[in-house]
């Protein structure tokens, strides 16, 4: 399910009500908090839901656990007569001095995310050598198809949630952070994780306090590349492109032209020296035109006749490179609340 733009949505925290201690029976104080966050849509009025809100603003879901201990337990949203915006009601509940866990509480929901960092290698585009000099044929033609093996950092972890979240259809492509991601420490810039799809346990039970809590686990990968996830491709074709130019008259004595009108959009194919139509795709330069160069074609002993010719042997600086993000971006953070 494609979720609407979040950045169309803004909340504000309009008050809070803090409630007084209570002993349950465990012995545990526990401390209630009540938040009243106004959420209004930035572009036009909007229907809110509760499902909605959980996708938006992901701490404010029941079963979530804020940074600070407190456990998002019920959202209610609350609609306003006569209001461009309606209000959510946020219950929630801290464990005074329980803190948020270590890895090895009996309650999984509260143990800390934590990650085992690993090297593996991915295939990458191969256009140049160690050197930089572009891979070539031996008749001096770009090499295509060859893929090197580039070192990754992995990072492998779990975590515990109560139920299916509404984000998760999101994650099932394979997908690059659009924001930087914080992994125990260690920031990675957007575009630089990785992640093939997502997979959640089925569901499984324990016992904390006295009462049975419901949970699933979801193992998360990132495969970590510093240059990014966008790759580059040799710019080749079987076609080149001319676009539409205009055509202008002999300047007057004022260095004036006048517009006679525009030349025809052109798309053709790609030839060899000789004129013959080539049958494998052939190095194209940034307008999208074949490779040439400025050179006398007159026979010797005549007067210099020069055209623009289709340069035989290419150099590194001749070859143009398009850089592409393939998979698709997406928030990570989502998968931490």
């Amino acid at each position: 399910m494609a979720l609407p733009q979040a950045r169309f949505w803004r909340k504000e925290l309009a008050h809070q009500r803090d409630g007084e201690l209570t002993y349950p029976q465990d012995g545990t104080p526990e401390r209630r908090v009540t938040e009243y966050w106004n959420l209004i849509c930035l572009t036009d009025q909007a229907d809110m839901s509760e499902d909605l809100a959980c996708a938006l603003f992901p701490d404010l879901c029941p079963g979530t656990y804020r940074p600070n201990a407190y456990y998002v337990e019920r959202l209610k949203i609350d609609k306003l007569a006569n209001s461009e915006h309606c209000q959510a009601v946020v219950e929630l509940t801290l464990k005074v001095g329980a803190g948020r866990g270590t890895v090895n509480d009996p309650n999984p929901l509260r143990r800390p995310l934590r990650f085992e960092v690993d090297t593996d290698f991915e295939e990458v585009p191969a256009e140049v050598d160690g050197e930089g000099n572009p891979l070539v044929n031996t008749a001096g033609e770009p090499l295509v198809g060859i893929t090197r093996e580039e070192q990754v950092l992995v990072f492998t972890g779990s975590r515990f949630i109560t139920q299916i979240p509404q984000w998760l259809g999101e994650f099932a492509h394979v997908c690059v952070n659009s924001e930087p991601v914080d992994l125990d420490g260690f920031v990675a810039e957007p575009e630089t994780l990785k992640m093939k799809g997502v997979k959640l346990s089925l569901p499984q039970y324990t016992e904390v306090d006295g009462r049975e809590i419901e949970f699933r686990e979801m193992p998360l990968q990132f495969f970590y590349r510093q240059s990014t996830w966008r790759e580059e491709y040799l710019n080749q074709g079987l076609t080149e492109y001319f676009p539409k130019r205009p055509i202008y008259g002999p300047y007057d004595q004022t260095g004036f032209a006048f517009l006679l009108g525009y030349t025809q959009e052109i798309r053709r194919p790609c030839t060899d020296s000789t004129g013959k139509q080539v049958s494998k795709p052939v190095p194209l330069n940034a307008e999208g035109n074949q490779i040439r160069e400025y050179v006398n074609v007159a026979p010797p002993g005549s007067a210099p006749q020069y055209e623009w010719v289709l340069k035989q042997k290419l150099e590194k600086s001749d070859l143009h490179f398009v850089k592409y993000l393939i998979p698709r971006k997406l928030d990570f953070n989502l998968l931490f609340t």
